[in-house]
C-alpha cells in the first residue's frame, strides 16, 4: 500500500511538476503551467502540490468546463458549414453516441445555441475579410446569381472579385440575401444595401444573368453607384455561362426524343439487378471494351447528360444483344411511352455529346475562380462562333436544324460586337501575348465567316477596320481617365499623356505560352507602365460567370437546400458565406455531384 501512494505521488510530479536541483542537498519542484516553485515543505502558496495541481488557473485541465465546451461548440460549427450539414444532425441518436464514446464529459449542444455559435463563427471570418477589403484600395467586381428554394423563395448571391496589391486573385461570396428576383430596383437597391454593409464604393463591373430584371437592376445601380468610369457605360457585363446554357438548351430540344430513349435503357439497367446481369453477359457477349460503365444523367445537370450518352454509346452492341435476351426490356420502355434507342439514335447520341463536350470545356475554363478569364473571353467567344458555323455544313438535316437553333441563340447575345461589354476587348489587348493583333485577326475570322457572297471584299476590309479603330480610341479614353485619376507616372521619362500606352501597344507581343502568368507579368512590369498596370489590375480581375465550375452546368437555377431554407434568412447568410470562405480548396470542383456509375468496377 505504502509503494503504491509513492508511485502515485511520483507520478503527480512528473505530470505536474518539474524537479530542480537546488544544490546537491537539495532539490525542489516548480509547476509545469504557472512555473511556481514549491517551499521546502513541498507546499505552494500554503498548499499542498496536489491541491496545487488541482487549483492552478494556468493547468488547461483546471480550465472552467464552459471555456473548453466553447473550442469543441466551435469546432462542431466550423463541421456543420463545411460539410453543409443540417443542424438537426448533432441532435440524432447516431451522433450522440459517437461524441458519448468520443468524449463523455461533451455537453452536446441545442439547436439554438449550434446556431449562435455558427454565426459568431460567420462575424469573425467577416471581421478579417472586412480588413482584407479596406487594406486593398482596388476596385471590385461583382457577381449576381439568383438562387431558389423549394418555397419559391428567391435569393441573391452576391460575390466580389478582386486582385489585391500583391497580384494575387481574389473571390468571396460576400451576401446571400432573401429578394424578389423580378424586381430589379429591389434587386439593386439590395446590392447598394450589401455594399455599405462591407464599406465598399469602388465597383467596376457587375456580372448577372440576363433576365429583364437584371437590365433594370444595372439601370438602378448607374444612377447610385458612385466612381463609376465613364459614367457606368462599361459596367454590365454577361454571365457567359448562363449565355452557353441557353445555347445548349436549344439544342437539346431537337434531341429530347433521342435523350430520352437512352436515359430509359439506361435506368431500366440500373434499377434491375437482373437486368444488370444480364447486360453484363451481353458486354461479354459482344466483347465491348471500355475503361467505364453506364451511368444515369441529372437532367438539370447538361454535362452528366454528356456522360450518359457518350458512355451508353460505347455499348450499342450490348444494347442490341439485350433487347433479345431480356424480354421485360420493351415493355418497360413502351410503359414510358419511349422505345428502344434505334441506330439513328445512337449516331445523334455520338454526335451530341461531342457537342456537349465541346461546350463543357469553353464552361470549365470560363467559371473558374482560381484564375483570371477575362482576357480569353474574346478569344473562346470565337471559338464558339467557328465551331456553330462549322455545323452549317452538316448533311444530316436534323443536326443542321439544331444548330442554326443554337447559332440563333448565340447571335442574340455574341452576334453583335456592340453586344458585349468593351472591357471584354479590353482585357485582350492588357494580355501581352495578343494586345490588338488579336482583335483584329477576331474581328475578321468572325466578318468573313457572315459575309454575303455579293459583298466586295474591300468593304467588309474597311468595316473590320473601322472596328478595331473604335475598340482601341475607347481604350484610350479609358486610359485617360485612369491617367486623370490616379496621377501616375511612368518610370521611364514620358513627354505626352498617351507615350505609355503607344510604348505598350508598339512593343512587340511576347510568345505564347500556357504556362504564362498574366498576372505575375504584371507584377513585374508595374513600374514600366504605372497607369496600364492600374487598368490591368482591374480588368483582368472581371469574371465571366456569376457562378463557379461546380453548379455552371445547371439549365435551371440553383436550389437552396430543403434544410436549409427552413431557416431564418440570418442564419442562411452565415452558413452559405462562412462555408465559401474556410473551403479548403478554391480548385474548381468539376465532378461534384455527377453521374455515378452503376458499376464502377465493372
Amino acid at each position: 500500500m505504502e509503494s503504491q501512494k509513492k508511485r502515485k505521488a511520483k507520478s503527480l510530479i512528473c505530470e505536474y511538476f518539474e524537479r530542480m536541483d537546488v544544490d546537491d542537498d537539495k532539490k525542489k519542484d516548480k509547476c509545469n503551467h504557472c512555473s511556481q516553485v514549491c517551499d521546502k515543505d513541498g507546499n505552494v502558496n500554503g498548499t499542498s502540490m496536489k491541491q496545487h495541481s488541482t487549483l492552478c488557473n494556468q493547468n488547461p485541465k483546471n480550465l472552467p468546463n464552459n471555456s473548453e465546451d466553447e473550442r469543441k461548440r466551435k469546432a462542431l460549427a466550423k463541421m456543420i458549414i463545411l460539410d453543409k450539414l443540417p443542424l438537426s444532425s448533432v441532435q440524432t441518436v447516431s451522433f450522440k453516441r459517437f461524441m458519448e464514446a468520443l468524449c463523455p464529459d461533451f455537453t452536446i449542444p441545442s439547436l439554438l445555441t449550434i446556431a449562435r455559435d455558427c454565426c459568431e463563427y460567420y462575424s469573425e471570418k467577416k471581421k478579417k475579410l472586412k480588413k482584407l477589403f479596406t487594406e486593398n484600395e482596388q476596385r471590385v467586381c461583382l457577381t449576381v446569381d439568383i438562387w431558389t428554394s423549394e418555397e419559391g423563395l428567391d435569393y441573391m448571391c452576391l460575390t466580389a472579385q478582386f486582385i489585391d496589391d500583391d497580384w494575387n486573385l481574389h473571390n468571396k461570396m460576400i451576401n446571400f440575401k432573401l429578394v424578389d428576383s423580378d424586381d430589379g430596383e429591389e434587386i439593386g437597391s439590395t446590392i447598394i444595401e450589401c455594399l455599405k454593409e462591407w464599406g465598399i464604393e469602388n465597383v467596376l463591373t457587375i456580372t448577372i444573368g440576363n433576365a429583364s430584371s437584371s437590365d433594370d437592376a444595372i439601370s438602378f445601380l448607374k444612377s447610385k453607384l458612385p466612381n463609376l468610369f465613364s459614367d457606368g457605360k462599361y459596367l454590365h457585363i454577361k454571365c457567359m455561362t448562363h449565355i452557353i446554357n441557353l445555347v445548349v438548351k436549344a439544342g437539346f430540344k431537337s434531341q429530347n426524343d433521342t435523350i430520352e430513349r437512352i436515359r430509359s435503357a439506361v435506368r431500366y439497367i440500373s434499377v434491375s439487378p437482373d437486368g444488370l446481369d444480364t447486360f453484363k453477359s451481353c458486354v461479354v457477349g459482344k466483347k465491348v471494351e471500355s475503361e467505364t460503365f453506364l451511368c444515369l444523367d441529372w437532367p438539370d445537370r447538361w454535362n452528366t447528360t454528356s456522360d450518359m450518352l457518350k458512355r451508353a454509346s460505347e455499348f450499342e452492341k450490348a444494347f442490341e444483344l439485350f433487347e433479345t435476351k431480356d424480354p421485360d426490356f420493351k415493355r418497360y420502355l413502351h410503359h414510358l411511352k419511349d422505345d428502344v434507342p434505334s441506330r439513328t439514335d445512337w449516331i445523334y447520341a455520338r454526335k451530341f455529346a461531342s457537342l456537349l463536350d465541346f461546350f463543357k470545356r469553353k464552361t470549365m475554363q470560363m467559371s473558374s475562380t482560381t484564375y483570371v478569364t477575362a482576357n480569353q473571353f474574346f478569344s473562346e467567344v470565337m471559338d464558339i462562333d467557328a465551331h456553330l458555323h462549322e455545323l452549317k455544313n452538316e448533311t444530316d438535316l436534323r443536326f443542321k436544324r439544331m444548330a442554326n437553333t443554337m447559332r440563333e441563340m448565340f447571335d442574340g447575345y455574341w452576334g453583335d460586337r456592340k453586344k458585349n461589354c468593351m472591357f471584354m476587348y479590353f482585357a485582350v489587348i492588357l494580355d501581352p501575348r495578343m494586345k490588338v493583333e488579336i482583335i483584329k485577326y477576331g474581328f475578321t475570322k468572325m466578318c468573313n465567316l457572315k459575309k454575303e457572297p455579293n459583298t466586295e471584299q474591300e468593304a467588309v476590309d474597311k468595316m473590320i477596320e473601322d472596328m478595331v479603330k473604335d475598340v482601341v480610341n475607347e481604350f484610350g479614353l479609358l486610359f485617360n481617365e485612369y491617367e486623370s485619376m490616379y496621377q501616375t507616372t511612368s518610370s521611364e521619362k514620358v513627354e505626352h499623356l498617351t507615350t505609355e500606352l503607344q510604348k505598350y501597344l508598339n512593343d512587340a507581343t511576347i510568345p505564347y505560352n500556357q504556362e504564362f502568368d498574366i498576372l505575375q507579368w504584371w507584377k513585374l512590369n508595374a513600374s514600366r507602365y504605372p497607369t496600364l498596370s492600374r487598368m490591368a489590375k482591374d480588368i483582368l480581375a472581371i469574371p465571366l460567370s456569376t457562378v463557379a465550375t461546380e453548379s455552371a452546368f445547371r439549365i435551371d437555377k440553383q436550389v437552396l437546400a430543403s434544410d436549409r431554407s427552413s431557416l431564418p434568412a440570418y442564419l442562411i447568410e452565415a452558413l452559405i458565406c462562412t462555408h465559401d470562405w474556410i473551403r479548403s480548396s478554391r480548385k474548381d470542383v468539376i465532378n461534384e455531384d455527377l453521374a455515378t456509375s452503376i458499376l464502377d468496377d465493372f
